[in-house]
């Protein structure tokens, strides 16, 4: 005949509503870990994968020969113990379901007690979690049921418990005060554990049974998820357990089905809630200098953040507290900073306008081309061309360079004797110049452009020469 164990949780009207609503998706199982071991060795799960900080590890123990002085993990985080100690009928006494103290256990009996971390540091593949037990000289077996919880938002704190126990030692002596049903031939569904209100609209919960005789391997009550046992497991098969996750508020229960001939049995409910309850929304901040620039120059991005346990821009994550992105981009970007922490998400944005490259500023003048001479009698005509430098022929018109002035000059026994110069526009549409009444002789001549380039530096071409012969007599 199939026994079954329901625990059931009745809610009831909230007296406030929590300061911060949890929205948005549900608690979810990031990763969890069962088994068990018939040895006296200190109860040990691992976390197969890498941990998120935020989340929140919950783990239930159950053992013979404790109880559980504290627990650890190799990531270093703390702690608490949510429920327990909690165990079956022994010798006519029982623990108050989810109270503290500690469990009274003869050598067949079985205690189980939760623990949980909550905001989890961030941890490799890995992180080992080990129960440091009391009595671990006496240690017959133990499991373990551990879960990694992501919050729906905001952190995971421990919401309700409730739990039920029911025997018959002593020859079959009914000695379960409280629970009103009874010990031997009872319908187990009749023993309700208690009522109580889940406070929150996103929650975990998990369900425990453990019997003295027979099997409890089977959930039956719908939306419920098995979470059995893998490796050797401590009590034979006698134990199961189950979760579900809870996205409104309402009467949450689990039933497991059990085998018969069943007189001593220990049933728990726990539930944990997504809350933002308490905790202050990061805030965070994020600025260019400068805001614009020509492409492939940098800008210094500075971000500043506030109650945050991360801060990224894009792929780089900075400080809890901000800090500087360099950044070059080609084309105008938004860069978007993001803070998250217990309370929540930030984010800012700015935006470096990028413009067309200018070309880098010419540091002189090409030399003068089409420079020659024609002489006649004793005069000497010196031309050259005008457009011949395009960064001169320009003045005026682009950012490039444009011409300042042009000096003609007669390098006589090589010092500068100036025949013409110019300066400004009038300098644009000259390209001749004669000189008459020359000495008869070998005359070298030499032409210049300078002006100012386009960061108002002087520069000056390198000087076109051309020697021109005067044969007549000047008269």
């Amino acid at each position: 005949m199939l026994r079954k164990l329901l625990l059931l949780l009745v809610p009831a009207l909230l007296a406030s509503t929590p300061a911060f609503a949890a929205t948005g998706g549900a608690v979810s199982v990031v990763q969890q870990v069962e088994i068990g071991q018939t040895a006296a060795t200190s109860p040990t799960g691992t976390f197969s994968s890498a941990q998120t900080a935020g989340d929140a590890n919950v783990i239930v123990i159950e053992y013979y020969a404790g109880p559980i002085a504290a627990i650890h993990d190799t990531a270093g985080n703390t702690y608490t113990r949510d429920c327990g100690y909690i165990t079956t009928i022994s010798a006519g006494s029982w623990t108050t379901p989810c109270g503290g103290g500690s469990p009274t256990i003869d050598g067949q009996d079985v205690a189980v007690e939760v623990w949980s971390a909550k905001n989890i540091v961030s941890a490799s593949s890995g992180n080992v979690v080990t129960a440091t037990m009391t009595n671990l000289s006496n240690m017959v077996g133990w499991n373990i049921w551990a879960f990694e919880l992501k919050p729906a938002s905001g952190h995971i704190v421990f919401d309700r418990s409730t739990s039920a126990q029911w025997g018959s030692p002593n020859g079959g002596t009914c000695s379960s005060p409280g629970i009103g049903a009874e010990c031997s031939g009872g319908d187990l569904t009749s023993n309700i554990a208690g009522t109580t209100t889940t406070n929150y609209a996103n929650e975990f919960a998990f369900g425990y049974c453990s019997v003295n005789q027979g099997t409890c391997p089977t959930v039956t009550t719908a939306g419920w998820t098995s979470a059995p046992l893998n490796g050797e497991t401590y009590f034979d098969t006698h134990s199961d357990a189950a979760y579900e996750i809870l996205t409104s508020e309402g009467p949450v229960s689990v039933g497991f089905s059990t085998g018969g001939g069943v007189d001593e049995w220990l049933g728990l409910l726990v539930t944990y809630g997504s809350t933002n309850d308490g905790l202050v929304a990061p805030t965070v901040g994020i600025t260019a200098n400068p805001t614009s620039i020509t492409s492939g120059n940098p800008s210094t991005l500075t971000v500043t953040a506030t109650n945050a346990s991360t801060v990224t821009v894009g792929s780089v994550t900075l400080g809890d507290a901000g800090g500087t992105v360099v950044v070059s981009p080609i084309v105008t970007t938004t860069y978007t900073a993001t803070a998250t922490g217990a309370g929540g998400t930030a984010t800012s944005s700015a935006t470096v306008t990028v413009t067309s490259a200018q070309p880098p500023p010419v540091n002189s003048l090409a030399k003068p081309v089409g420079f020659t001479d024609t002489v006649s009698g004793t005069t000497v005509t010196l031309t050259w061309a005008s457009d011949g430098n395009p960064n001169v022929a320009v003045c005026g018109t682009t950012h490039i360079s444009c011409i300042n002035s042009l000096l003609l000059q007669n390098l006589l026994d090589r010092s500068s004797i100036t025949i013409y110069s110019c300066s400004g526009a009038a300098c644009l549409s000259l390209n001749e110049y004669s000189i008459k009444r020359v000495a008869r002789g070998t005359h070298t001549y030499a032409l210049t452009v300078s002006g100012y380039n386009s960061k108002g530096a002087a520069i000056t071409s390198p000087e076109a020469t051309v020697e021109a012969t005067v044969e007549a007599v000047t008269k």
